[in-house]
């Protein structure tokens, strides 16, 4: 992408990896098949609840370079 972008007249500057599971509370609550409704009814519960799981499992997997997906910010030259 950095590639691209630079032969496109860009320049890269910032680069941030996302970590593989960023949106981890919400996967694993579809793989378990709770339902869009059972997820609200647990938000009212335990307000933040699901930020905080995937804010916390977001510094695990970036603290062992476990991502998959790279946003970055370009300029133009």
């Amino acid at each position: 992408m950095e590639a691209l972008l630079k032969r496109s007249g860009f320049e890269v500057v910032e680069t941030h990896s996302m970590p593989r599971n960023w949106y981890f509370f919400e996967s694993v609550a579809n793989k378990i098949g709770l339902s869009n409704e059972k997820l609200s009814e647990v938000d009212k519960l335990v307000p933040g609840l699901s930020l905080e799981v995937d804010r916390i499992f977001d510094e695990i997997c970036l603290k062992y370079s476990k991502s998959s997906a790279v946003w970055m910010l370009a300029k133009s030259l």
